[in-house]
């Protein structure tokens, strides 16, 4: 079981360039090289305002190029696009025009250096596709303003080194080598291996503030560099003439101001021995962030949107093939405009700027939803609708295999005597879950594809009411059975395995409950929590629901003066538990948290961005724990999912949509939590000035689940049940649009093209992701279709991969983010109406596809 080793230390030798072996220098206590880095942290939304922080960043940038006319060796480190060049652009284009053109011809010069991106998000805090669009647009534009520009380091400055499928994203974004700041601490260097076994050159280095530590510090597991790394600067400073007077003086054998890819390379030329580190490094990470500002968190709507723009991008592909046009720069900007709003500070923006932000992100949401709408709505059109049926509703899936599962619609006007068919005319039974939302499950939706179902009227009709009693139940599903104890505790019992769920003794599966947590003394909230406290409840807030679609269990109970409404619903054929949570907090200060007492200590998995890594012995993670992250032992973030599983079964939950941290497992008590919602006090002084929402009262909503499974989360795939939870199937009508409908007459189509269910694209086995499908400008001046898959293997495990797209395929090419060939995959053959290739464990494949028209 080594692979899964949380982390171990290998040492390796590398040798310099010139082939000689390293030499201790004859002074250890003195580096051979010290670099010196100059830049300004771009600390965008921290302690000023929103326009501050954008009128000091284009002075920042025009001081640095004024003195870089009369210092030629002068260089600087700029650190993103859109809090920190943005700024600069605009003004200059206003003030100081002629200062862009400069600005561009001193990065040809290699002399201002980008170590970022569009934005400086926290690496585990966005979605996959976020960090991958974050570097590729980024060095897409500086690649057009300034071609040749290295772009070699990614700096993730300020913060954690993120999770194990870093060296892989980051090498095939085109990058060499990564260093992050956090935990402040001695400076180190070590080699990093990755989930699928790639290698990348790192450090953990502050940017500033004289805060990397002394040299001839020791630091337990690492071996010493004798190239030293000295970053002069801190958060939004001015540049310092005098910086440029004492460089001056200095011996250009001992000490050099340049750039962070000069620091690597002195490093790897000195061929000094390197600590290597695999597995994770630290999975705490900034877990003082669980349950900020609760259902208004800005980067749980960035993550919500970034699956919406994926559902978007595939409905682009499917519209190519049925001749649609499509506008594909358009897309781009609106993944820009998610960037935006990642600036790893910006939850603690002061009040008119996070406004402002949420406000930003309510209309890029419309946004994204139009553009959804209308590519849709082409796709329908081309549809034969079947006649003598109803209205048609068609049942997007945008996941690449076929997904049964809940759909849900508002109906306009009268709901009286309505009917669901198939396309073969069967009878689809149908649920109310409000006075006018219906539910029903939609069976077999074909991957990336759709099928269509019809609404009428018949005087027959009976539809299921969406009323609940009084009650404790049972209710019940193919799969479970539920019921309420009188204190609202949950208890299921699997039909399948014939077992009861969970361990009543410790708790009811899904219980709610809220922690006291320590006083925050200004923006910090370190742990540990304090004493967990249970729900009051009365049996009149002990509802039930059994209807043909779905059943439910519905609780509601009180915590002093907050209160707390959960809804266990059981979907008709279903395997997830999903919870629907609504929290109404008072002012006060702790967490609330949703609790699953598993009766296991089995292994924890995680998943993460392209793959999943284990949870354990995070004493031996070596960069856990920052300063304002103490306290939270049991701790971890997570993208979308975790585990816990023996051999013989276990559990997946999977967090709300756009959720990022917030999870725990406590080993003595066998429980699985997730934080909710913090609740904590504006400060007196600075700090107070931060947004009203950070303070997590009123009423918030949440939905997630639990997937009980047999065997372990791999060979229950139950990483599907999280995406299919966070990206359901999308209900469209062709008069009323998204989620809507109203019963009639199908519309005569005289130049449709496509059946009323079809397959744009599907992916195989299970343990093959799609990440993103979308279509691309062509590589040559022919109008040919082309797009570009990109997919994972997500269980470790080397894999015949089947790609199969409803439009034939001409030719294939494996490249990277960048759209540069590469060979890591071998030979893809083209047959039988598909692509199959071999995928490594844990690798990550791009691939750009032209088709044949």
């Amino acid at each position: 079981m080594k692979r899964w080793a949380v982390h171990f230390v290998i040492v390796i030798v590398a040798l310099a360039a010139s082939g000689g072996a390293w030499a201790e220098p004859a002074n250890a206590k003195e580096p051979k090289l010290t670099v010196v880095n100059a830049s300004s942290h771009c600390d965008w939304c921290w302690g000023h305002t929103r326009l501050w922080h954008e009128q000091r960043y284009a002075e920042i940038i025009r001081q640095v190029l004024v003195l870089m006319r009369s210092h030629p060796h002068y260089v600087w480190l700029l650190e993103n696009v859109s809090e920190e060049l943005a700024p600069f652009l605009e003004r200059a284009s206003r003030e100081w025009p002629e200062m862009i053109a400069e600005f561009w011809q001193r990065v040809r010069e290699g002399r201002i250096e980008m170590i970022g991106a569009v934005s400086n998000p926290r690496l585990t805090e966005v979605y996959p596709e976020t960090m991958v669009r974050n570097l590729v647009l980024a060095k897409e534009d500086f690649h057009r303003n300034a071609p040749g520009a290295a772009m070699n380091v990614y700096n993730a400055v300020d913060l954690m080194c993120g999770p194990s499928q870093m060296p892989q994203i980051l090498t095939k974004a085109g990058y060499r080598q990564f260093m992050f700041s956090r935990p402040v601490g001695p400076q180190v260097v070590f080699r990093r291996k990755g989930l699928d076994g790639t290698r990348m050159l790192s450090a953990r280095c502050f940017y500033g503030y004289n805060a990397m530590g002394k040299y001839d510090e020791p630091v337990k597991g690492f071996l010493p560099s004798p190239v030293w790394r000295l970053a002069i600067g801190g958060d939004d400073v001015l540049p310092d003439p005098k910086l440029l007077q004492e460089a001056a003086k200095w011996d250009s054998k001992k000490k050099i101001l340049a750039t962070n890819s000069r620091y690597f390379e002195e490093v790897e030329k000195c061929g000094a021995p390197i600590t290597e580190l695999q597995g994770p490094l630290d999975t705490l990470e900034c877990y003082v962030e669980a349950g900020l500002h609760g259902d208004r968190s800005l980067y749980m709507q960035n993550n919500q949107d970034e699956d919406l723009l994926l559902c978007l991008e595939k409905a682009q592909v499917m519209a190519l093939g049925t001749c649609e046009p499509i506008e594909r720069g358009a897309v781009d900007q609106l993944w820009r405009d998610v960037l935006s709003c990642t600036g790893h500070a910006i939850q603690w923006a002061w009040t008119v700027d996070y406004e402002e932000r949420m406000a930003f992100a309510r209309h890029r949401r419309v946004k994204i939803e139009q553009a959804l709408h209308e590519i849709l709505s082409g796709i329908a059109g081309k549809i034969r609708f079947r006649a003598g049926l109803g209205s048609p509703l068609v049942i997007f899936n945008f996941h690449a295999w076929p997904v049964t599962g809940p759909a849900e619609f508002a109906v306009e006007g009268d709901t009286t005597s309505l009917t669901l068919r198939d396309g073969a005319g069967k009878e689809i039974p149908i649920q109310f879950a409000s006075p006018q939302q219906i539910a029903f499950i939609a069976e077999t939706v074909p991957a990336c594809g759709y099928k269509t179902f019809y609404l009428g009227r018949s005087t027959n009709a009976v539809t299921a009411t969406a009323n609940f009693s009084r009650g404790t139940g049972p209710i019940e599903n193919d799969r479970y059975r539920a019921r309420m104890r009188s204190d609202g505790a949950l208890e299921v019992f699997d039909k399948v395995r014939q077992t009861p769920l969970g361990s009543a003794e410790l708790g009811g599966l899904g219980d709610i409950v809220y922690y006291d947590a320590p006083p925050p003394k200004h923006w910090e909230m370190s742990g540990p929590l304090g004493p967990m406290h249970r729900w009051t409840t009365k049996e009149n807030d002990l509802q039930l629901v059994q209807g043909p679609v779905f059943a439910a269990l519905r609780a509601k109970g009180t915590f002093g003066a907050h209160s707390a409404v959960r809804e266990l619903r059981l979907w008709r054929d279903s395997r997830r538990l999903a919870y629907h949570v609504e929290l109404d907090a008072a002012e006060s200060n702790g967490v609330f948290a949703i609790r699953f007492p598993t009766g296991m200590t089995g292994r924890v998995f995680a998943g993460i961005p392209f793959g999943a890594e284990p949870r354990k012995n995070f004493d031996k993670e070596p960069f856990r724990g920052e300063f304002f992250v103490k306290g939270y032992t049991n701790g971890f973030y997570a993208t979308r999912w975790a585990d816990v599983s023996l051999s013989t079964g276990g559990y997946t939950f999977i967090c709300p949509p756009g959720a990022h941290t917030g999870y725990a497992f406590d080993r003595a008590n066998q429980t699985l939590e997730f934080l909710l919602l913090r609740v904590r006090p504006l400060t007196p002084g600075l700090w107070g000035q931060m947004h009203p929402s950070i303070k997590g009262t009123g009423h918030h909503v949440f939905d997630c689940a639990l997937v009980p499974h047999a065997a372990t989360w791999r060979e229950a795939a139950s990483h599907r049940d999280a995406m299919e939870s966070h990206v359901p199937l999308l209900a469209f009508s062709p008069d009323l649009g998204l989620r809507r409908a109203r019963p009639g007459k199908a519309p005569a189509s005289k130049t449709g093209t496509l059946d009323d269910c079809v397959s744009f694209a599907e992916t195989g086995p299970s343990n093959i992701v799609l990440s993103s499908l979308r279509p691309i400008e062509p590589t040559d001046d022919k109008k040919s279709l082309e797009v570009e898959l990109r997919l994972y293997e997500a269980t470790g495990r080397q894999t015949e991969a089947v790609i199969h797209l409803r439009q034939p395929v001409e030719s294939v090419q494996e490249t990277d983010f960048l759209g540069r060939p590469t060979r890591e995959l071998g030979k893809i053959d083209i047959r039988d109406g598909g692509m199959r290739f071999t995928i490594p464990p844990w690798k990550i494949a791009n691939l750009r596809v032209r088709l044949k028209e």
